[in-house]
């Protein structure tokens, strides 16, 4: 029953993971070095575009519970075959748990989407040069740019990256039983030493 809650909680923790990038605005061809400000502003504008085109509005619900509901399935598997003989009513009511839990962060996650998609062009308007970026958005605008960027996430469901994905997991939750206690060991030990003062 441990392992069942271990392959729960470690379900509920598989999230997905989207890459994107930027938009664009060419700087200035004739113009000599730009301010700090306008190249920071046409860096955020270039990613903007980038996110736009290489993830189509239309499409992000999809590209990320796509990536979700694969990651779920991968440690699912890889936490039952840690169970040499599961109990199907246990798994029957972990199941309905993990469909639960994963509706409800869906109808979060639809609201969140917007924000999470500008904060990923912000981030990378800080990490890449506007030179950088102005290749991202060339590529991108090609049919292998845009077939790569929303293809990304589908990764993870390749067989060869799932199994090497689920060996990590396998290995990962092999211990979480042992680490799980260890942790409710040293936090009753706090919380008794704070009682006692």
């Amino acid at each position: 029953m441990r392992a069942l809650f271990s392959f729960g909680a470690g379900a509920l923790l598989a999230v997905c993971f989207m890459p994107a990038t930027a938009a664009a605005q060419q700087v200035g061809a004739g113009a000599s070095a730009p301010s700090a400000e306008s190249d920071r502003a046409a860096r955020l504008a270039l990613a903007r575009e980038i996110i736009a085109i290489g993830f189509p509005e239309a499409d992000r619900e999809q590209l990320f519970f796509g990536a979700i509901n694969e990651m779920t399935r991968q440690v699912r598997q890889a936490a039952l075959a840690r169970i040499e003989k599961p109990d199907p009513g246990a798994l029957s009511i972990i199941d309905k748990w993990i469909a639960a839990q994963i509706l409800r962060q869906r109808t979060i996650l639809v609201r969140h989407i917007p924000a999470l998609m500008d904060g990923m062009a912000r981030g990378y308007a800080e990490l890449f040069t506007a030179e950088e970026l102005r290749g991202v958005h060339a590529f991108v605008q090609t049919p292998a740019g845009l077939t790569f960027f929303l293809k990304s996430s589908q990764i993870t469901a390749q067989p060869a990256f799932a199994e090497a994905n689920q060996a990590y997991m396998r290995e990962i939750l092999v211990g979480t039983p042992d680490a799980q206690a260890e942790l409710i060991e040293q936090l009753s030990a706090y919380a008794e030493g704070r009682g006692a003062n």
